[in-house]
């Protein structure tokens, strides 16, 4: 099984962490292929490729709004072939959710940052996790 792990900024955290500790678990205890998408020259990326996992840049976030970062996510999509996609946090389960295609995707949900935020941003916030809630296959909240 190959599947696409995704991280947006793939900055040093919890996130970032999470995702390298599941693809190398996934790994070793199943031999699960992962390969790791992330931002141009990121800390997931380079810990990616030390620890031997395939890793993919990926920028979507040219813009707030950058409406050709569907068809960049679908074209590494067709490249990677993956049987599942894997959205950690919200950029990323939103980016995937946008791109929609054959191969489904899980969404994994790191916190919900936007909840603190002026009620705009709460409200666009709250549109986007409906939004990539209704098209993942499955979603997976990291605590209660």
């Amino acid at each position: 099984m190959r599947v696409l792990q995704f991280v947006a900024d793939g900055r040093p955290g919890g996130g970032t962490s999470v995702v390298l500790d599941l693809c190398l678990g996934l790994r070793a205890r199943h031999g699960i292929e992962s390969i790791v998408a992330s931002a141009p020259d990121s800390y997931a990326l380079a810990t990616a490729s030390a620890a031997g996992l395939a890793a993919r840049p990926l920028d979507l976030w040219r813009s707030r709004l950058d409406r050709s970062a569907p068809v960049r996510l679908r074209r590494l999509i067709d490249e990677v072939r993956p049987d599942l996609v894997h959205a950690h946090g919200g950029r990323a389960g939103l980016a995937i959710a946008r791109a929609s295609g054959p191969v489904p995707f899980v969404y994994t949900v790191h916190g919900y940052h936007f909840a603190t935020k002026p009620w705009p941003q709460r409200l666009a916030g709250a549109l986007a996790e409906r939004v990539t809630g209704s098209r993942a296959a499955a979603i997976v909240w990291v605590c209660a």
